[in-house]
């Protein structure tokens, strides 16, 4: 437990209607000064409150009800896995089953993908962000249907681009998360193919994330197994 370590989080969720289970990966690194023992938790707990339940609205406000987040997962890659730790969310909210249902999401596959750049050119130096389950109504409000492509509206773009920011500022490595224990983490992405698939895991394969952007389109999200979605 070092000034160093990688933690792997996944945001768990899923469609209560259609029995679908979706997450997204993000990847974190350690840099308080000092070691301490309960970092996974900590940072899974963080999340869960200050992201998703606190400044993470924006998407939650356009996201239909039938999404339910389930847990945050926090797992340290050092020479192996160690075993991961949750946070889980309270029982899901009871909403309307009925096909015009507004809040009835769209397509599971529809998203907001965010293109996660490190600065440096290439496919090991960067990474993607889906943002999803949107309702009906949010999406009717939302998307502009009469382009060539499908586009989020500004204003949704201008809240989502603020959410992210949130993300970013919040995982600086210079924020303590936690004030009494004094620890501190970094968002970035993390590249199998310079740190390794499987243990042991190289720590260069951590890189911070610059910059952050997405060109607004709708775009489909393909490829559901675990590690990829929503």
């Amino acid at each position: 437990m070092a000034n160093g370590d990688v933690f792997r989080l996944s945001v768990e969720g899923h469609y209560a209607l259609e029995s679908i289970t979706v997450n997204n990966v993000l990847w974190f690194q350690q840099v308080s000064a000092a070691p301490l023992a309960n970092e996974a938790q900590l940072l899974a707990d963080d999340f869960k409150n200050n992201i998703i339940g606190g400044i993470g609205q924006a998407p939650r406000n356009c996201q239909s009800p039938d999404f339910v987040y389930d847990l945050i997962r926090v797992q340290r890659m050092l020479f192996t896995y160690d075993a991961p730790v949750s946070s889980a969310f309270g029982p899901p909210v009871q909403v309307g089953s009925a096909l015009d249902d507004p809040r009835f999401p769209i397509p599971t596959v529809c998203c907001l993908v965010y293109k996660l750049s490190t600065g440096v050119a290439g496919r090991r130096h960067r990474g993607r962000l889906f943002l999803g389950g949107f309702g009906c109504q949010a999406a009717g409000n939302t998307i502009n249907p009469m382009s060539d492509r499908a586009r989020w509206s500004a204003a949704f773009m201008v809240a989502m681009n603020a959410y992210m920011q949130r993300i970013k500022d919040r995982y600086n490595g210079t924020t303590i998360i936690d004030a009494p224990s004094g620890y501190k983490a970094r968002w970035g992405i993390y590249s199998h193919a310079i740190g390794g698939s499987s243990p042991p895991f190289n720590v260069s394969g951590f890189q911070n994330i610059s910059s952050f952007s997405t060109d607004g389109i709708v775009r489909v999200q393909r490829r559901r197994e675990y590690g990829r979605g929503v």
